[in-house]
Parts: C-alpha cells; structure tokens; sequence
C-alpha cells in the first residue's frame, strides 16, 4: 500500500523529532586528558568536584604563602619563636617554632644519644614531640635536651608540669611544630633553646584562664634565638665566625633587630665584621641587629618571656 506523499512527510517529521529529544536526554560524553572518565571513576561528581576544589585551594594557598615577602614583626603568643634557620616550609632564613595545644598522655620511649652519650631521663613527667613520627638522630635529641632544660627550670622556680591525665608509667607528651631545618647536621643542633622555651610557655598557659595566659607569651617581634641546648641547661656554643656572620647576615636581610646568641660562642661574634661594622654607619641602610648573649635557659626566658 502506497502512503499519500503528505502523510509520509508527517511522519519523517515526527521520526526526526523523536531522534532529536533521545540524543538530548543521553548523558554527554566527557573527555579529559588531566583525569579518569566519569565511567572508570570511584568518586561521585559532587565527591569529584570537593576534591578537586580542595586540592586547587591547597595549592593556591601553598604558592600564595611562598609568595609573601617575610616580616619579622608579630605579636606577643604563647609558645611561638623566631629560630634563625632555612626550611623549606616557611621559605625564609628564619623559621617559627611553635607549641601546639596538643598535650596529653603519651609514653617515654626509648634513649635518644648526644655527642657518643645516652642522654638522662628528665627530671618531670614531660615528653615533647614534634610533627614527625620520623624524627633524625639530631631532633630526637634535641626534644630531650629540650625537655631536661624545661624541667629543671620548671623545678628551679617552684613550678610544675601541669597533668595530663597520665597514669600508671605514662608522661605528660607536648606537640611541637618543628619544620625541618634546609641541613640537619648543620642547623638542627642549634635549634634546642627555641624548643625548649615554646614548650614552657605553653606549659605555663595551660593551667591559666584566658585572662592570664598573656603572662606565658613569648615576645619574639622582630627578635630570634639561635642556639643548642647541653644537658646542663647551659646553651651550646655554635659552630665557628664565619657560621654567626652568616646568620647574622640573614638577621639583617629579614628586618630582625635583635638576636639572643649563647654566652660561649661571644668571642666569636665579636671576630664578625657584623659586628666590627655595626657602628659604621655607612655600612648599613638601617641599623643592623644586636646580639644579646644568654648563658643557660633560664636567661633565655627572661629574654622573651616578661
């Protein structure tokens, strides 16, 4: 039977109509070369397109941060410092050490050695760590240096490790944020005193209301520590001249005004040309940072802590 030439017409139409609305409502084809198709993907699109944002907002803020220029000037906080070394986290010469409200039951561990020698056991409950569960020789003794210094000060002034909630053969454990340093063997040894006093300053907070903690601040503005710790308190002597001009350098670069050396290493210093320049006017654009000198931990609290 032959169809009218109209009728056929109608219905090429209604054919062509109906061809058009299945291929708009078929889901379209998404072709990337920067990730998995939406087939072969384990991640929902709103879980897809989550992860991706986050991962992009990291970044950006990543590279926003290693863009800002350094500024030496912050305000009063418990348990921050300015350590005078390179990391490749802050990006800078100096780096903020920092004491994490982290504190909580932990256990001691085994010995961290220093120098040929198994170092003492703390004379209070307290075990500091930092943000690595990988630490070098030379951060774990570090941490215990720290420790000790914290303790016999603590006790030497009729103070306490606040509890933790410790029990049994347990020890009160405070997290540091330590980033690590640009060369282990090199820095690292000289960054005990600054461990040391951002713990005690957020030990000293912990039992204090909001109102009170202002008297545990560490004032580091425009100011930096730069020493080890020996198991007497005392700070470690660094390593040579030219090793504190070149820190001394970087102080100067960074806008820093003063920086707390240990007593032993005074000598040297003087043998700088920083300091052989520092009254030299014409040597400078600004006035170049002082060295203040500390003997034990104790001086290095009463530096920054007041």
């Amino acid at each position: 039977m032959k169809l009218p030439l109209a009728l056929l017409g109608a219905l090429l139409v209604a054919l062509s109509s109906v061809a058009r609305g299945a291929k708009l409502r078929s889901p379209p084809q998404v072709l990337s070369s920067s990730g998995p198709s939406r087939r072969n993907s384990s991640l929902s699109a709103p879980a897809a397109s989550t992860q991706n944002g986050t991962v992009a907002l990291a970044a950006s803020n990543l590279a926003a941060h290693a863009r800002l220029p350094f500024s030496a000037r912050t305000d009063a906080a418990v348990g921050k410092v300015w350590a005078l070394y390179y990391s490749n986290y802050a990006g800078h010469k100096a780096t903020s050490i920092e004491a994490t409200e982290t504190y909580a039951p932990g256990t001691r561990g085994e010995t961290p050695w220093h120098q040929g020698a198994p170092l003492p056991v703390p004379s209070c409950s307290l075990k500091l760590r930092t943000q690595t569960n990988y630490p070098t020789e030379n951060r774990e003794a570090n941490l215990r240096l720290a420790e000790i210094a914290v303790c016999d000060y603590m006790a030497g002034t009729g103070g306490s490790v606040p509890g933790c909630g410790a029990s049994g053969t347990q020890v009160c454990e405070l997290s540091l944020m330590v980033p690590a340093p640009s060369d282990d063997g090199l820095f690292e040894p000289h960054n005990a005193a600054a461990m040391a006093l951002v713990a005690y300053s957020r030990l000293c907070a912990i039992p204090k209301s909001a109102y009170e903690q202002g008297q545990c601040a560490v004032h580091s503005s425009e100011k930096a520590i730069l020493g080890g710790l020996e198991t007497s308190g005392a700070l470690r002597a660094l390593p040579s001249t030219g090793f504190i001009q070149l820190k001394m350098e970087a102080a100067y670069e960074l806008g820093l005004t003063q920086v707390v050396l240990p007593s032993s290493s005074e000598t040297d210093y003087h043998a700088t040309t920083h300091h052989q320049n520092s009254t030299d006017v014409l040597k400078w654009t600004r006035e170049p940072p002082a060295a203040t000198f500390c003997g034990n931990f104790a001086c290095v609290v009463q530096q920054f802590m007041r």
